[in-house]
C-alpha cells in the first residue's frame, strides 16, 4: 500500500449564514467550509434554558450534565457543561469519523479482507443490526479496526511534560520540556510489526499482541491521561462498520494514496471520495460467498 503524509479535506458552503448561527440549527463554518470552533461555541451555549424547561425528561446527554451534582451538591455553570459538551462533539466524534474513513479507504483496495470481514458480518448477525452485545462475536471487525488505526492513528502524536528529571534510552530529559511522542511512526516501526506498511488485520491475534512492547500500540494515548473514550470509540466504530458494510460496498474513487496534514488529529488533505454500492448483485457478492465457503 502506498501512503504519503499529513492534512484536511475542504468544503465550499454558498449560504449566507449570521455570526451568531442560522435559524436552522446549523453550525456558522468557517472559511474552509468546516465549522469554527469559536462560533460553536458561541452557538453551544445558546439552548440551555430550553433544555432545562422541555428537554430534561428525555435524559439525553446535556440533560444528564444539567443534572449532575459534586459532592457538596453543586451543579455545573453553563460554561462548564458547554465545555463538556464540546469535548464530546470535537474529541470524541471526529477521531472517529477519521478511524473510519481510514477503515473503509483501506478496505476499499483490499477486497480480500472485506469480503472476509463481511462473511463474518454475514455469519453472525444474519442481517440483524448489530447491537452492542454482538460485538464479542466479531472478532476480525475488532482486528481491522485496529490494524486501520495502526496504519492511520486519528490522533498521530501527542506530547507529555516530566515533572522531574529523568534518563530514558541514554538521554538526559530534564523536567519541563516538552516531550513528543508519534504513534503515527511508532506504529510502523518494523521492529514491532513485520511488513509494517501493509494492511494486515489478521495480524492482530491475542498471541501477537501479548507480544508486543508496552506502547508499541499506543492509539488512545497511555496512562493517567489516556483517552477516557478510548472503549466508547472502539465499539462506535464497530457498530457503524458493521452496519453499514452488511448493506453497502464503498467504492474508492479518489486517490488511491491518503495524503494527512497532522494537526490534533489527522484529517485528508484532500476529500476520500468514495461510490456506494448496494452489496446484493454487485461483485463483491462472489468474494463474501468464496470467503464464507474458505470459513466453512
Amino acid at each position: 500500500m502506498t501512503t504519503e503524509e499529513p492534512g484536511g479535506a475542504s468544503s465550499a458552503s454558498g449560504d449566507e449564514r449570521s455570526p451568531t448561527g442560522p435559524d436552522d440549527g446549523r453550525v456558522p463554518p468557517g472559511p474552509d467550509g468546516y465549522p469554527v470552533v469559536g462560533s460553536l461555541v458561541e452557538y453551544a451555549g445558546d439552548p440551555f434554558d430550553f433544555e432545562r424547561e422541555v428537554h430534561r425528561e428525555y435524559g439525553d446527554v446535556v440533560s444528564k450534565l444539567l443534572d449532575a451534582r459534586d459532592e457538596a451538591g453543586h451543579g455545573m455553570t453553563d460554561r462548564q457543561v458547554r465545555d463538556e459538551m464540546m469535548t464530546l462533539l470535537l474529541a470524541g466524534h471526529e477521531t472517529t469519523a477519521l478511524a473510519l474513513t481510514s477503515t473503509f479507504f483501506l478496505l476499499a483496495q483490499h477486497g480480500d479482507v472485506e469480503a472476509t470481514l463481511v462473511a463474518e458480518l454475514d455469519r453472525e448477525l444474519d442481517g440483524e443490526p448489530p447491537t452492542v452485545a454482538d460485538v464479542g462475536d466479531l472478532p476480525y471487525l475488532e482486528r481491522v479496526v485496529k490494524e486501520s488505526m495502526r496504519l492511520y492513528p486519528p490522533v498521530p502524536g501527542i506530547v507529555r511534560e516530566p515533572v522531574e528529571d529523568d534518563e530514558i534510552g541514554g538521554y538526559h530529559v530534564p523536567a519541563g520540556v516538552t516531550v513528543g511522542m508519534s504513534q503515527h511512526v511508532v506504529h510502523r516501526d518494523p521492529r514491532w510489526y513485520d511488513d509494517p506498511m501493509a494492511f494486515r488485520p489478521e495480524r492482530w491475534t491475542d498471541e501477537f499482541e501479548r507480544s508486543l512492547p508496552r506502547l508499541a500500540y499506543f492509539p488512545f494515548a497511555a496512562g493517567p491521561r489516556r483517552c477516557i473514550g478510548d472503549r466508547f470509540a472502539m465499539l462506535e466504530a464497530r457498530l457503524v462498520l458493521a452496519t453499514i458494510l452488511q448493506e453497502y460496498h464503498l467504492e474508492l474513487v479518489s486517490s488511491p494514496s491518503l495524503d494527512l496534514r497532522p494537526s490534533i488529529t489527522a484529517r485528508p488533505r484532500n476529500p476520500v471520495w468514495m461510490q456506494v454500492h448496494e452489496r446484493d448483485g454487485t461483485q463483491w457478492e462472489a468474494a463474501e460467498m468464496e470467503a464464507e465457503a474458505s470459513a466453512d
